[in-house]
C-alpha cells in the first residue's frame, strides 16, 4: 500500500547545491512549525499551540526547529525535530558527541506516567490543539540517538525517552509512538539489532542504521521511518503532547524528526492484497476507505485505475461511490475529496492467486513392496516450497477435496491401495484460495543395476570410496541431485537402517562383495540398486625404471614399464605421446598414465596407474687412487667421483667387484673401473714401490747399504733412481739393481734425511724420502 498526502507547501528552501548533512532552523515559532511544516493541509482544523519548552541555552540556539535535508540522503525532506540537546548540534557529521545541558530544564510528568519511568530531565515538549475532519490521523516519525552504540552493551541498557501522547481534550493520554503492531514504546533498548555476546535483536526490522562519521545527523544511530496513527472521533478537538526527554542525566542526546506534511487523515484501503493474500479465482472484492466519513458532507470519490507506467484511467466518481468493486488485478487509486478543499488519497496493488506455477500432477513412490507413505514428504513438490502456498489436506477424490470431507488422516502412515494409487491434494494459499492437483503413489521396481565397482590392485588389502559411485547411480537412473545411502543388504536399503560408510576397505579373498544403493529425489525413494564391488590385478610393471644417458648420446628410449603383453593397455605420456615407448633427450623425471581396459558383466571399467621413469645424465667420473700400507705390505683404494655406480677389478677387466680396495705387489698394476649403468669402462695404471726406510752404512753387515726393495725387481721397468740431499744436491743416480754406501765424493754422507726419485721407462716417476743413520 502507499501513502499519498497533498498539502501545500507553506516554505521553499534556497540551498541548491548538494550537501550531506540536514540543516536546521531555530527561527521558526511552534505554531509555525506544527500548522505550516508538519500539518500544512485544510483536513485538519482549528490547529492551536497550547505549549512548547525549549532548553534555555545562551544565545538564540534551542531544542526544536525546522530541519531540511539539504541535498543529503536523509529520508525525510523537511519536518520538525525536537531534540534533547541544542539544536545546532542536531547536523552532521557525526564526529562529536550530542551531550547539552541547560539551566532549569526540567522533566515531564506526563512522558514518565505514559512509559512508566521516572527521573527524565531536559524535556523539550510542543503541544497543541487540533480538530480532524475523519476517524484515522497519522503523520511520520525517525528517532535517534547518540545511545545507539554498535556493538557495546550499552545499547541494550540506556535509552532516552519519547512519546507521542494524543487525547480529547478532557480525556486521557494514550502514547502513538509505539512499535508497530504492539504497546511497547519506541527505545534505543526495543528497536536495535543483535549486539553480539550481549543482547538479542529486538524489533530489528525497524532499526535503520549505525552512522558513521558523514551521516547527515550528529547521531550514533536511528530507526526507520515509522508511523504513529490513531483513531479519532471526526469533528472532535483533540490535544497532542510530543515530547522527548534524556533519562537519568543530561549525557547522551536523542532527537525525533517528524516528516513535513505527514500529519493527515487518511483514506486507508488496507494493505495489499498479494503474493499469499491474493484474492481467489472469480472473487469480487469491494475497495472501501476504512474510517468514518458518515458524519462528513460534501465528499466526492474518485476511484482510478493505474498501469505499470503511472497512467490512470478514472473508473468512478461521485457523491455516492463509497465503494468500487474490484474483479480483475491491477492498481487501484482513491482519491478523496473532502469539502472541496481537503483531500487525501491511497493506492492499493490487488492481485489473483495463480496457482499455474504448481505441477498439476506429482508422483511419490516406495521401493518396499510392504512399504508406507509418508505423505507429508510431498508437501514441497505439490507447493514447489512457495511460502503463500500449503498443502490443507490430502483425499481420495477430487469431490472429496473440493468439499473439504473425508480427509486423509493418517497422512505419515499411509497404506499404499493398488487399486487407487491416485490421491486429490488441496493446496491454499493464506486467504483460503484452493486448487486440486493430484497425486500419483507407485511402488518402484524398476528394473536398474546391478552395477559393478572394479578396482585393480597389487596389495591383499583394497580400499573403496563408494562416493564415486554417485555419479553412475544418477546415470542409471537418469536423474541428478539424488540422496544417496548404502547398505549392507536389500532389508536394510528397504528400512532405512544400518547405513554403512562410504569409505569401504576389504582383503582381496573377500571379492566379490555386494552391497546395495538407495536413491531418494527428497521425497520418496526412487530406486534401490544392487552394487557389486570387485578386482582385478594390478598389471606387471619392471621394477627397473632408470635409465642413463651416457657422455656423448642425445637421446635414449624409454619404456612405460609394462612386463607383461600389452593388449588391453593404453598410455599417455606427460608429452601427450600415446606409445609404450618414447625417445627423450634430457634427464629428468618422466610420467605416464597406464590405463587398462577391462570388462566384465558387460560393465566396462578402466583401471589406471602412474609410473614414474627417471632418466639419469651419466658424466665422466673422476678418479683417484691412494696407496697405503707398510713396506712391503701395501694397498690401493679407488675413490670414483660419479653420478653412476661403479665395479673395479685389477690387471684384468673382469670378476669386477663392488670392493674399492686392494693389497698389491711392488710394481706397475692397472686399475679397471666400470661404469654399471653401461656409459663406460676406465682403466688407470699405478706403481708399487717398496724401499728402504732407512740405512745404517757401519759395515755392521746389517743395512749398509741402501736400495730398492720389493718381490721380482727385474720385472720393474725402472729407468735409475736418483738421490738427493735436503737441499735437493744430486749425490748420486743408481740403477734399478744398485745400491748406495752413504757416501758422496768418498767421503761419509752425515746422518739425516735424503729424497729419492725413481723415474720409469715409460715416463712416470715415483718421489720418496728415507733417513740415514750413522
Amino acid at each position: 500500500m502507499v501513502k499519498n498526502f497533498i498539502y501545500l507547501l507553506f516554505f521553499l528552501f534556497s540551498t541548491l547545491t548538494y550537501s550531506q548533512y540536514v540543516d536546521v532552523d531555530h527561527t521558526y515559532s511552534a505554531q509555525d512549525l506544527i500548522e505550516n511544516v508538519l500539518i500544512n493541509n485544510s483536513c485538519i482544523q482549528n490547529i492551536t499551540v497550547t505549549n512548547a519548552v525549549s532548553g534555555n541555552f545562551a544565545g538564540t540556539d534551542k531544542s526544536f526547529g525546522l530541519f531540511t535535508n539539504n541535498n543529503s540522503n536523509f529520508p525525510f525532506a523537511d519536518g520538525i525535530v525536537l531534540s534533547t540537546g541544542k539544536l545546532s548540534n542536531v547536523p552532521g557529521p557525526n564526529t562529536s558527541l550530542s551531550d547539552d545541558n541547560a539551566p532549569s530544564w526540567g522533566n515531564d510528568q506526563d512522558l514518565e506516567t505514559a512509559l512508566n519511568i521516572s527521573n527524565t530531565t531536559n524535556a523539550t515538549i510542543i503541544e497543541f490543539d487540533f480538530t480532524p475532519v475523519s476517524d484515522i490521523i497519522q503523520f511520520r516519525y525517525i528517532f535517534a540517538s547518540e545511545e545507539y552504540q554498535e556493538n557495546d552493551e550499552s545499547t541494550c541498557t540506556y535509552s532516552d525517552a519519547f512519546a507521542f501522547l494524543i487525547k480529547p481534550v478532557g480525556g486521557n493520554y494514550t502514547n502513538i509512538a509505539v512499535v508497530p503492531g504492539t504497546n511497547t514504546p519506541v527505545k534505543v533498548t526495543t528497536v536495535h539489532p543483535e549486539i553480539p555476546g550481549e543482547c538479542a535483536a529486538q524489533n530489528e526490522q525497524y532499526f535503520g542504521s549505525f552512522n558513521g562519521n558523514n551521516a547527515p545527523i550528529n547521531f550514533n544511530g536511528q530507526t526507520k521511518p515509522l508511523i504513529a496513527s490513531s483513531y479519532v472521533t471526526p469533528n472532535t478537538t483533540y490535544h497532542i503532547k510530543l515530547v522527548i526527554a534524556d533519562h537519568i542525566n543530561h549525557r547522551y542526546d536523542s532527537a525525533v524528526f517528524l516528516e513535513g506534511g505527514s500529519f493527515n487523515i487518511s483514506a486507508d484501503l488496507g494493505v495489499d492484497l498479494v503474493d499469499g493474500n491474493a484474492l481467489c479465482e472469480n472473487e469480487v472484492y469491494t475497495l472501501s476507505p476504512q474510517g468514518n466519513f458518515g458524519s462528513l458532507t460534501s465528499l466526492n470519490f474518485s476511484w482510478y485505475a493505474v498501469d505499470d507506467q503511472g497512467n490512470e484511467q478514472l473508473l468512478a466518481q461521485g457523491p455516492q461511490e463509497y465503494t468500487y468493486d474490484v474483479t480483475i488485478e491491477g492498481t487501484y487509486k482513491l482519491v478523496l475529496d473532502i469539502n472541496g478543499n481537503c483531500s487525501v488519497e491511497d493506492t492499493i496493488v490487488i492481485e489473483y492467486e495463480d496457482f499455474t506455477s504448481l505441477p498439476v500432477v506429482n508422483q511419490l513412490n516406495a521401493c518396499d513392496p510392504n512399504d508406507t507413505f509418508n505423505l507429508d514428504d510431498a508437501e514441497s513438490i505439490m507447493t514447489l516450497n512457495i511460502p503463500k502456498f500449503q498443502v490443507e489436506g490430502y483425499y481420495q477424490s477430487q469431490q472429496d477435496a473440493e468439499n473439504l470431507q473425508n480427509k486423509i488422516t493418517n497422512t505419515q502412515n499411509y497404506s499404499f491401495d493398488p487399486n487407487s494409487p491416485t490421491l486429490y491434494v488441496r493446496i491454499e494459499n493464506d486467504r483460503g484460495c484452493f486448487t486440486i492437483n493430484q497425486l500419483q503413489l507407485s511402488i518402484n521396481n524398476q528394473n536398474v543395476g546391478p552395477l559393478y565397482f572394479t578396482k585393480c590392485t597389487g596389495e591383499t588389502q583394497i580400499d573403496f570410496d563408494l562416493q564415486e559411485m554417485v555419479p553412475e547411480v544418477e546415470n542409471e537412473l537418469n536423474q541428478t541431485n539424488l540422496a544417496i545411502n548404502f547398505y549392507a543388504n536389500l532389508q536394510d536399503a528397504y528400512t532405512e537402517q544400518n547405513t554403512i560408510p562410504e569409505d569401504q576397505s576389504f582383503n582381496v579373498s573377500e571379492l566379490p562383495i555386494t552391497i546395495f544403493a538407495k536413491a531418494n529425489n527428497g521425497q520418496s525413494c526412487v530406486s534401490i540398486i544392487e552394487i557389486i564391488l570387485n578386482t582385478y590385478t594390478a598389471p606387471e610393471i619392471s621394477d627397473d625404471n632408470t635409465y642413463f644417458l651416457c657422455e656423448g648420446e642425445t637421446s635414449i628410449v624409454i619404456s612405460a614399464g609394462i612386463t607383461e603383453n600389452l593388449e588391453g593397455y593404453e598410455f599417455l605420456w606427460q608429452n601427450n605421446s600415446t606409445t609404450p615407448t618414447i625417445t627423450v633427450s634430457e634427464a629428468g623425471l618422466y610420467e605416464v598414465e597406464i590405463i587398462k581396459t577391462i570388462t566384465q558383466n558387460g560393465t566396462t571399467s578402466t583401471c589406471s596407474f602412474i609410473n614414474t621413469i627417471e632418466v639419469i645424465q651419466i658424466e665422466p667420473p673422476v678418479i683417484d687412487i691412494e696407496t697405503f700400507g707398510d713396506l712391503g705390505n701395501q694397498s690401493i683404494q679407488v675413490n670414483v667421483l660419479g653420478s653412476s655406480n661403479y665395479t673395479y677389478a685389477i690387471q684384468q677387466p673382469a670378476n669386477f667387484t663392488p670392493q674399492n680396495t686392494f693389497p698389491l705387489p711392488g710394481g706397475k698394476h692397472t686399475v679397471y673401473i666400470n661404469d654399471e649403468s653401461g656409459c663406460g669402462l676406465y682403466a688407470q695404471t699405478v706403481y708399487i714401490v717398496d724401499y728402504m726406510p732407512f740405512f745404517t752404512p757401519n759395515n755392521d753387515g746389517i743395512n749398509d747399504r741402501w736400495k730398492l726393495q720389493g718381490v721380482q725387481l727385474e720385472n720393474l721397468t725402472v729407468e735409475k733412481i736418483s738421490i738427493f740431499n735436503r737441499y735437493g744436491k744430486l749425490l748420486t743416480i743408481l740403477s734399478p739393481t744398485k745400491s748406495w754406501d752413504g757416501t758422496y765424493n768418498n767421503k761419509n754422507a752425515p746422518s739425516g734425511e735424503y729424497w729419492f726419485q725413481i723415474d720409469f721407462i715409460e715416463g712416470d716417476s715415483f718421489n720418496g724420502h728415507f733417513s740415514l743413520i750413522r
